[in-house]
């Protein structure tokens, strides 16, 4: 249901979600659900409206990564992504 709600535009149906992760004994997911309530309206409109930040937040990992490699952060960049040393 939360994987249709993600690809289908169906925000509509996140209560509905909310209130059967809520019946179940699963505490991560109750864990997640309670991220979710925090701000509930924003994230039924990132489920339901048809915009996209995705081309603003590529920019802006884009912009870190130059300010990384220009300051000399780059090894602990690679270090993170590759894992510590064998």
């Amino acid at each position: 249901m939360f994987g249709n709600m993600l690809t289908q535009l169906q925000g509509d149906q996140l209560p509905q979600w909310i209130k059967a992760v809520r019946a179940d004994d699963l505490p991560n997911l109750h864990t997640f659900v309670n991220g979710l309530e925090r701000d509930l309206a924003a994230v039924t409109a990132g489920l339901t409206l048809p915009w996209s930040s995705g081309i603003v937040e590529g920019h802006v990992n884009r912009i870190i990564m130059w300010n990384l490699i220009c300051q000399g952060s780059w090894a602990f960049v690679v270090s993170r992504m590759t894992g510590p040393p064998a």
